[in-house]
């Protein structure tokens, strides 16, 4: 019976260290990569742009998903929040985007475009590296 629990013990004490050493790579597995850009403010004409890869197009809507970041155990955890747009209209030369919107949002700002995988609002995701 002692060997028993041993037995147990021991392939507890494992999985343990086992969770704890690759656990923040088991969380990548299946999470959306995405890349991360910011909305920029022209000081020039207050005007709000974003770079021209982080607007997706749903149904003949525009949004940006903004993110969010919060302190886990051991890293951070990045949550995408999607906010729908107006396009003004398009700088293709510098790649940006002119936005139409009434409530400013906040220059500096992270923006995600997704490098690998589809994004919803709400999503947990992980930054390109």
């Amino acid at each position: 019976m002692k060997r028993v629990y041993a037995s147990l013990l021991a392939v507890t004490l494992l999985a343990l260290i086992f969770f704890t050493a690759s656990g923040e790579r088991l969380y990548r597995l299946g999470k959306p990569i995405v890349a991360v850009g910011r909305y920029g403010s022209l000081i020039t004409t207050g005007e709000v742009v974003v770079p021209i890869d982080m607007v997706h197009e749903e149904d003949g809507r525009f949004y940006i998903y903004e993110l969010s970041s919060e302190r886990g155990y051991s890293f951070v955890i990045y949550t995408v929040k999607r906010v729908e747009i107006e396009i003004d209209r398009y700088d293709d030369e510098q790649r940006r985007v002119y936005l139409k919107t009434d409530a400013k949002p906040t220059a500096g700002t992270a923006l995600a475009a997704a490098a690998k995988g589809k994004l919803a609002d709400g999503m947990r995701v992980v930054l390109q590296r």
